[in-house]
């Protein structure tokens, strides 16, 4: 019969949408990788979690011992040690909780991390055309409150579910020893419980679902309130963005109170249960106990357990419900983690003669071909513009031969005759690649953060003057404010220092390939010419192609490219 009756209790666990079962052991199988470094930790804690509960059990059965001693008359040294065996089981069970909340709180943070990290690599190595179709603050958001949850509740689940299932077992063993109508009442209960979650779980999925894409969709709407801040200023459209502001909070707030209407529900009904329970407890009970068919002691620890099958029974079918919810949190990393990274092939190159350009047409995604049976070679030792009307694909020329866009143009693009795609590109990248955008992003550090160069190796004095020449600190004469001045948050120069920083970052690093798109826009007449100046110096041991729109710079170019 006890067997029978844990079957039961655990069949909601097996199953969501098919078998829930499965979706556990699916989260287990992706976190495996990011927990293994703890594993000898977690292990600690799911004992010390297991044994929290265990006391939980034990002290019920104590208590319902004290009492049925006291019938025999009351005895000093008896009561000295109930009361000393119950103060050591208060005590191990405060330490516990102790633990078992830092410990979890510690682990959660730690695995989440991993997770986190380990995506948001995997994610800067996919190719832009395959990345999701979401603002980069939701995704953001989404990554890190999904790598949370998802670690908390396995956690939780590993450290509660034994100890839930033991304590489980241990109950309905006194109650089947105890008051076996009891106990045959539990089991009548349980299967009733079950179908009832059975019935609801996937439309708590499809609730939970929609709570969390509209709470993603929300968050992405009161980001945009503060990240669009000038253009709702320029074009006073207050009250338009206060409307988008209300209409997503309406939808956020329709299904957050859809969903916790349904999981309300399983709380009612485990409720409802509890009640029904005690309820015949107390009427069989209290005729039991003047029949002297049960010590009160007996009675007493019959109605702490049935409490507490009540709550197991509550919390596996919860794990259910859960895992429900849950499984919207894995299933979003899991899209994440299964979108194909770029190709990377393994061959380095020891130096780039010519990058060639092979009927490359191209699009983004389902947009019309920007370039078509496109086919140019850049020789070393030359200075390449490239000129064209807007949208006619100059900044996608540059990306394609850069590597950005290496699934779909591999094939097309050629260094010293060996197409790009079996090409350490992230070697190429790291080496041999300078890059400068016309609006760089700058990364949230200091100056000298933004340089990306090994600290080792730098040298001051030679970035200095490269600065110099290109009209940027040209104030700071002084190798030591030079040097005070690089440790300043980058956050605090302008535009126009921006793209002269990360022009005197390619510089420095000497790449074997210069590309640039609008190097003059922050450039004075002086910056521009020793700018030309730099470039013809540099020339001949490197490729050099930008985009530009100053007459100077392009009459400076070896050939001028028509897009």
């Amino acid at each position: 019969m006890m067997v029978i009756g844990a079957r039961i209790i655990l069949a909601p666990i097996r199953k969501h949408g098919g078998k829930t079962m499965n979706t556990v052991v699916n989260i287990i199988k992706f976190t495996d990788r990011f927990l293994r470094k703890y594993r000898f930790r977690i292990g600690i804690y799911l004992l010390c979690g297991a044994a929290l509960f265990g006391t939980g059990v034990i002290e019920p059965f104590i208590i319902g011992k004290f009492i049925d001693s006291l019938s025999g008359g009351i005895d000093i040294h008896m009561t000295i040690k109930f009361a000393v065996l119950i103060l050591v089981i208060s005590v191990l069970e405060l330490l516990l909780s102790y633990y078992v909340k830092i410990e979890g709180t510690r682990m959660s943070m730690r695995t989440s991390s991993k997770i986190k990290g380990d995506i948001f690599m995997h994610m800067q190595k996919i190719s832009p055309l395959k990345m999701p179709n979401e603002e980069i603050a939701t995704l953001s958001k989404r990554i890190n409150n999904d790598s949370e949850y998802l670690m908390i509740y396995l956690l939780n689940l590993g450290m509660q579910f034994p100890g839930q299932l033991i304590g489980f077992v241990v109950t309905l063993f006194y109650m089947f020893i105890y008051s076996k109508p009891v106990f045959m009442i539990v089991l009548i209960m349980i299967p009733l419980l079950w179908l009832f979650h059975k019935k609801n779980k996937d439309e708590i999925y499809e609730k939970a679902s929609e709570e969390e894409a509209s709470h993603s969709r929300f968050f992405a709407v009161m980001h945009e309130q503060l990240e669009k801040l000038n253009t709702v200023r320029d074009n006073a459209i207050f009250e338009l963005m206060h409307n988008r502001f209300e209409k997503a909070y309406i939808l956020s707030e329709k299904t957050s109170m859809a969903y916790e209407k349904k999981s309300f529900g399983y709380k009612l009904i485990s409720r409802n249960a509890d009640i029904i329970l005690k309820a015949i407890l107390f009427g069989f009970g209290t005729y039991s106990i003047i029949k002297n068919d049960m010590t009160i002691g007996v009675f007493t620890v019959l109605y702490s357990y049935l409490g507490m099958v009540s709550g197991y029974i509550t919390y596996f079918l919860e794990v259910g419900q859960e895992t429900c919810k849950y499984k919207v949190y894995y299933d979003r990393l899991k899209d994440l983690c299964e979108i194909r990274e770029e190709h990377i092939g393994k061959e380095e190159i020891a130096g780039i003669e010519k990058i060639e350009v092979k009927d490359l047409t191209f699009g983004y995604k389902d947009e019309k071909k920007i370039l078509k049976n496109f086919n140019y070679t850049l020789n070393r030792g030359k200075v390449y513009c490239i000129k064209g009307d807007n949208g006619t694909g100059k900044s996608t020329l540059m990306k394609n031969i850069l590597g950005l866009y290496v699934d779909e143009s591999g094939n097309n693009i050629l260094y010293n005759d060996k197409p790009i795609n079996e090409l350490d590109l992230y070697d190429l990248r790291s080496n041999k690649f300078g890059v400068c955008e016309q609006e760089p992003d700058m990364l949230n550090d200091t100056i000298r953060g933004n340089i990306l160069q090994d600290e080792k190796d730098f040298d001051l004095n030679r970035f200095k003057e490269i600065c110099h020449g290109l009209s940027l600190f040209t104030d700071i004469t002084d190798i030591k404010e030079f040097e005070g001045k690089l440790n300043e948050d980058a956050d605090t120069l302008s535009g126009g220092q921006k793209q002269k920083l990360v022009l005197a970052r390619v510089f420095y690093k000497n790449p074997e390939v210069i590309v640039m798109d609008e190097p003059t826009s922050a450039l004075d007449k002086v910056g521009i010419s020793s700018l030309i100046a730099y470039l013809k110096r540099i020339k001949k041991d490197k490729i050099i192609f930008m985009i530009s729109h100053d007459q100077s710079l392009i009459e400076a170019a070896d050939e001028i490219v028509a897009v």
